[in-house]
């Protein structure tokens, strides 16, 4: 009841109990929601990209592909479903190249990661651990079940859990609710390298089959044998938003956050420090150019540059220092010359 007087206080003396649980069905408390990202309203990278391999995040922000066999396919940020949804941006899935007759040992997903500093207070691996809420919207060309799959991963035993549901009616936006039962038999660490894992298959072979669905176990599954391949006809089309993970007994309604809000969340893991730099009228010789992250990064990000506009004369070029604020990238040039532009840098430190 702490949690019901404070808010009591905060409205005011005559506050039913009531009219608080209106509140909270209603979406007024805020930092709910885990999942960063959830309505796939940032995409830094890209806004549709080929799926690139494992483990590869490719378009909107958070969101991480995995396949392994000889089907394709392309996420991209897809637009106009506020009317239908809530939400005008959602994550679109278009196969591309179909796996038909699947292998036990293949897979195709895609799944948010959350960081384990960001997990403390579920309190798994004790008596008072905590059950999650799952919320999102979802389309697809193909109807039937389909399997959500949770597994944290890090230090320590792995555990792994699978919720199936169901979609009803083809090409059109539902609603749906999942509860995730607390994990009393293992804790998360407390540091930036361990997750949770919440993700969507799009078609997985029997060798990844969960022996107890709704259950958690250290069996490397996450999926049923009756989860509907949507990897078998490129005209299929897989899409989510609305995405909520949250702490509790009752799923509510979708936290939204500002555009900035959630951009600064998502540049701890990922961002383009300051777009390009300019040495200007430089002489022959080595030149140091620093960019400053907006947003400390979760771990020392792995930086990338790329070309962008007129590099006469520069020798070579590459990244001198980086640390979780800031990285340098030297310049050499090799004549006097009016003007050399550096690179486009990219700051990675997904987790």
């Amino acid at each position: 009841m702490g949690n019901a007087r404070n808010l009591g206080s905060f409205l005011g003396n005559n506050t039913s109990l009531s009219t608080i649980n209106d509140a909270y069905d209603a979406g007024a408390l805020s930092n709910r929601n885990l999942i960063i990202n959830g309505d796939m309203k940032i995409a830094q990278r890209a806004t549709a990209a080929t799926q690139a391999g494992n483990g590869t995040f490719d378009t909107v922000d958070r969101m991480m592909t995995w396949s392994s066999a000889g089907g394709t396919f392309t996420g991209s940020q897809s637009t106009g479903h506020q009317l239908a949804t809530g939400h005008d941006t959602a994550y679109k899935v278009n196969v591309t190249g179909t796996d038909t007759s699947l292998a036990s040992g293949d897979y195709y997903e895609f799944l948010h990661r959350i960081e384990a500093r960001n997990l403390q207070h579920l309190r798994w691996g004790t008596a008072a651990a905590k059950k999650l809420q799952v919320s999102f919207w979802v389309r697809a060309t193909k109807t039937g079940v389909q399997s959500l799959f949770f597994s944290k991963q890090g230090t320590g035993q792995d555990y792994r859990n699978v919720i199936n549901y169901t979609i009803n009616t083809t090409d059109t936006w539902e609603y749906k609710t999942i509860e995730v039962p607390a994990l009393t038999a293992s804790t998360i660490a407390n540091d930036d390298t361990t997750y949770l894992q919440v993700g969507f298959i799009l078609a997985m072979g029997s060798g990844f089959n969960h022996a107890s669905v709704g259950n958690w176990t250290t069996a490397a599954s996450y999926t049923t044998s009756d989860t509907v391949n949507h990897m078998d006809n490129t005209s299929n089309v897989f899409y989510v938003t609305g995405l909520q993970v949250e702490v509790g007994d009752t799923a509510t309604p979708f936290e939204h956050r500002s555009y900035g809000e959630e951009l600064a969340l998502c540049q701890r893991y990922y961002e383009e420090p300051n777009g390009s730099s300019r040495v200007g009228d430089p002489s022959s010789g080595t030149y140091s150019v620093q960019y400053n992250y907006i947003v400390t990064k979760r771990a020392t990000p792995t930086v990338s540059t790329t070309t962008e506009g007129t590099r006469v004369g520069v020798s070579s070029h590459g990244i001198q220092s980086n640390n979780l604020n800031n990285c340098a990238e030297q310049v050499a040039v090799t004549a006097s010359l009016n003007y050399v532009y550096s690179a486009k840098v990219k700051a990675d430190a997904e987790i």
